[in-house]
């Protein structure tokens, strides 16, 4: 299994990659839980698109997201982007991730850090977006 910045470890048996839309107010009737991303109570996504996949399928990801270089974080923070590591069908460990303003938002019941701030303009942050991306071939 990785290690990945800012999970405490433990297993998890799939990793689910996602494309985000506008945030949600806390009342989001009418949406399955399927459609929304959540980081935190106060941080909620609706979900445009999302792959379930393998730890193994997924490892080109989670090793370019423990590569990305310190950055200064701007405020925007609209995440287009975003995975979340699963174990035993339940999340455990989730980030939004805003290539705009260089952050990540992180959550789940095994994060150790709350957020983090990457350069954006390097070329590890660019191939993990593209390797975000490429499981979205139509997008």
């Amino acid at each position: 299994m990785h290690k990945i910045f800012g999970f405490s470890g433990g297993g998890y048996d799939a990793v689910r990659i996602v494309q985000l839309g506008d945030e949600i107010e806390a009342d989001h009737a009418g949406l399955s839980p399927a459609d929304i991303f959540e980081t935190s109570d106060e941080w909620r996504h609706k979900v445009v698109d999302d792959v379930v996949v393998s730890p193994a399928d997924a490892a080109p990801v989670l090793d370019l997201w423990n590569a990305l270089a310190a950055g200064d974080h701007s405020r925007c923070h609209i995440p287009l982007h975003g995975f979340e590591l699963i174990s035993h069908g339940r999340s455990v460990f989730t980030v939004a991730i805003c290539f705009q303003c260089n952050s990540a938002h992180i959550g789940g019941r095994l994060a150790t850090e709350r957020w983090r701030s990457f350069n954006a303009q390097n070329r590890q942050a660019i191939a993990f977006r593209a390797a975000l991306d490429r499981f979205f071939p139509k997008s």
